[in-house]
């Protein structure tokens, strides 16, 4: 009967992606290349190279921190820092922290792979899966992903997807307690899709509960 209540709604249940990663292949979170930033990066360090050694250039030169502030147009706070070094003081690198893009980017990444480079489409599919970020934040990445498809350059897959199915959403129900994060995901879109499949999904889980308990006890 739940089946058949969830087979009413089988166009709507096609829009629910299942992300299945296999055991063997390692979490992709995919990071593009951002060639231009990187450029940049070195651009600017190589003009603070170069002010680094006009410094120890001036200094050895002989003169003062005040004369070589004037010449350069620095501060003469970063002359007498820059003097004393040994070498060029690198910045160090900050760690890149996870941003709120990252627990979808395996998603979006499969999602681009089999086709579907509607960054609308993608977007709202990342919102039912519980992204709260931006659009532009979305379109950027796919962005990324079409420049390193133009490139030539490989864009690893890691999953897998597979479209949701009447039969398979029961299974997901009956197995309830023991589904992974990812199913559980999925099981939640599906239960949000109509109210009478949250209704026939509510009376499903007690009917299980009652039959478990039942066997328990070693009636039927």
């Amino acid at each position: 009967m739940v089946e058949r209540v969830l087979g009413r709604h089988r166009k709507a249940l096609k829009q629910i992606h299942l992300v299945k990663t296999p055991a063997s292949s390692p979490s992709v979170l995919l990071r593009h290349h951002r060639s231009d930033r990187e450029r940049k990066k070195q651009q600017a360090r190589a003009v603070l190279v170069e002010r680094y050694e006009a410094v120890q250039r001036l200094v050895k030169q002989g003169l003062s921190h005040r004369a070589i502030a004037r010449q350069l147009h620095m501060h003469r706070e970063s002359v007498i820092r820059e003097a004393s070094a040994d070498h060029f003081p690198e910045k160090p690198e900050r760690p890149v922290a996870a941003g709120i893009l990252a627990p979808y980017e395996t998603y979006l990444q499969t999602r681009f792979l089999e086709g579907e480079r509607n960054v609308l489409g993608l977007f709202r599919e990342i919102v039912a899966r519980g992204y709260a970020g931006s659009r532009m934040t979305v379109e950027r990445f796919l962005l990324g992903l079409r420049a390193m498809e133009q490139q030539g350059l490989e864009i690893a897959q890691g999953a897998t997807t597979k479209e949701m199915t009447p039969h398979r959403a029961v299974g997901f129900m009956l197995r309830r307690d023991e589904l992974t994060a990812e199913e559980q995901v999925a099981l939640d879109q599906v239960c949000q899709l109509h109210p009478h499949i949250k209704r026939a999904s509510t009376l499903f889980q007690l009917f299980t509960r009652m039959r478990a308990r039942t066997t328990r006890r070693g009636v039927g």
